[in-house]
């Protein structure tokens, strides 16, 4: 199964769109994160239609360059997310956190949009550039 390196999909702090991620949403997420529990499915837009585009495989904290706390996952897209990845299209993403998932009272990373409009500052675009030019997957192992 193709899993990503670890990309930033969220920061601590204010958003585009003006809401706030809570810095404690990270940390809770980042520590409570389980497959085997519940696990995060990635989709297109916050939008089911799209169908499911891979699962997230692991969370961690990460630092930005102005130093606010960060989210980084690694992902495991599937060829559907790869081709629009290659297209240029879902380059951003989205976090679907639950401030208080099930019983536990903490945050949890429940979904995770690809978008061509990102509302998070800072986060990682999902592709690098290859040769003359064209788009290829980033670090898929």
């Amino acid at each position: 199964m193709l899993t990503t390196e670890f990309l930033t999909i969220g920061t601590a702090g204010a958003t585009v769109d003006g809401r706030t991620i809570q810095e404690q949403w990270l940390t809770d997420c980042a520590e409570s994160y389980d497959p085997e529990i519940y696990t995060a499915t990635i989709n297109g837009e916050h939008q089911t239609w799209y169908g499911c585009l891979g699962t997230v495989h692991s969370l961690r904290l990460g630092k930005n360059k102005q130093g606010k706390t960060t989210l980084e996952a690694e992902l495991r897209p599937n060829y559907r997310l790869i081709q629009f990845n290659m297209a240029g299209q879902k380059l951003f993403t989205s976090m679907e956190i639950e401030p208080k998932f099930s019983d536990t009272g903490k945050a949890y990373l429940e979904g995770l949009a690809v978008t061509d409009n990102p509302a998070s500052l800072s986060t990682t675009i999902d592709r690098k550039s290859g040769s003359a030019g064209m788009p290829r997957p980033i670090s898929y192992a």
